[in-house]
């Protein structure tokens, strides 16, 4: 199998599948079906989602989203990008930059619908593949969502501060976040190396 090609308008859906002679790679078209949707519902509407921030450019995204009552999925690797629907069910983002740090802003044709109110940080270093079995649940800006521990977090502070590739402004935040960690989690300072502990002021 070489490709599946599905080409989509309001009233039939149409669906080609290609396959690759295995010697030549020549494609050819081994299939071809189409059905009437008959959608009678609203107008499907353009959405645009855009990426911005450090990473954007090297990313994988994958919607899932409901077009004329046809629910379908679909990978990309831009930034920026559009589909035609009626809703979005979810927005997947993967980055194999460990300091990517993004903010998701999607437009319903011209009008803003939604954008991130936090910067998203996306990682698939070994270190945190841990962490989401030891989530804990926690109010995300009016969402109760599942977010890393209190132990994990600064175990992930402390792996970025004594990371000596990353920029120096950026460890200075690390280790500023770690502080305001111990502030607010005395408990926590057994938890931290000597080494990091000498570096903050108290």
């Amino acid at each position: 199998m070489k490709t599946l090609t599905l080409v989509l308008s309001t009233l039939i859906l149409s669906c080609s599948l290609l396959l690759a002679h295995p010697t030549t790679e020549d494609s050819f078209v081994a299939a071809w079906k189409s059905a009437v949707l008959d959608w009678k519902g609203p107008r499907d509407t353009v959405w645009n989602c855009h990426r911005i921030g450090k990473g954007a450019d090297d990313i994988e995204v994958e919607y899932s989203w409901n077009a004329s009552s046809v629910e379908l999925t679909r990978k990309v690797k831009r930034s920026s990008n559009g589909i035609v629907g009626q809703h979005i069910n979810w927005i997947k983002v993967t980055s194999k930059d460990p300091d990517s740090e993004l903010v998701l802003e999607l437009l319903q044709g011209d009008k803003d619908f939604y954008q991130s109110k936090v910067s998203i940080q996306i990682t698939t270093a070994e270190f945190y593949q841990e962490f989401p079995s030891r989530a804990v649940p926690a109010d995300v800006h009016g969402m109760l969502k599942r977010v890393a521990s209190v132990e994990d977090t600064l175990a992930g502070k402390i792996a970025a501060f004594t990371d000596s590739s990353r920029r120096p402004s950026k460890r200075q935040k690390d280790l500023a976040d770690i502080s305001r960690l111990l502030e607010s989690h005395p408990h926590l300072q057994q938890l931290i190396p000597v080494e990091v502990l000498s570096k903050l002021t108290f």
